[in-house]
């Protein structure tokens, strides 16, 4: 029998996040895990997790965020496209959508 490949977590410890302390906190700890990351080489590791991330359980502060850390090293992470359609997707109906994702869209 064939054994399941464990999923790459990263992003499970700031999924539904509210308060301004709580989102904060999470923005500071993802931030220094993702640099760590991307420090040591590990754009598979962010390629996977990016492809499993519940954006909208994410804070539009975490879903931009992610984003705006990781778009020097997008063309290493090939999710990172998916990533941002996904986060663009989530904030139509939000009139600051285009000035939220400023320089991200391009």
């Amino acid at each position: 029998m064939e054994s399941e490949q464990p999923k790459v977590k990263l992003f499970e410890d700031f999924y539904d996040l509210k308060t301004e302390k709580e989102i904060f906190h999470g923005l500071t700890t993802l931030f220094r895990h993702v640099d760590r990351l991307m420090r040591d080489g590990y754009f598979g590791k962010l390629n996977k997790c990016f492809l499993n991330v519940e954006v909208e359980r994410l804070s539009i502060e975490l879903r931009v965020g992610i984003l705006r850390i990781t778009s020097s090293a997008k063309h290493l992470i090939p999710s990172w496209y998916s990533l941002r359609d996904k986060v663009n997707e989530s904030l139509k109906g939000n009139e600051r959508r285009k000035r939220i994702l400023v320089g991200l869209l391009d």
